[in-house]
């Protein structure tokens, strides 16, 4: 009985283990989602750079 307590043990640690680690694979692929957002949001500001008059051409030629 007393060998299986500590076989329950060992398994419970490995479990908090494996939690740990599956949390910080989450935390780094949040920090990396919100990395490529804000990229995503700079590239879109960038290539954005037509005068206002030209993008309001550009819609309004789109819309005809």
């Amino acid at each position: 009985m007393q060998r299986y307590h500590f076989e329950l043990q060992g398994l419970h640690v490995q479990m908090q283990s494996d939690a740990f680690k599956l949390q910080v694979l989450m935390d780094g692929y949040k920090q990396r989602e919100k990395a490529y957002e804000m990229q995503m949001a700079e590239a879109r500001r960038a290539t954005d750079t037509r005068p206002a008059v030209l993008q309001s051409h550009v819609h309004l030629t789109a819309l005809a």
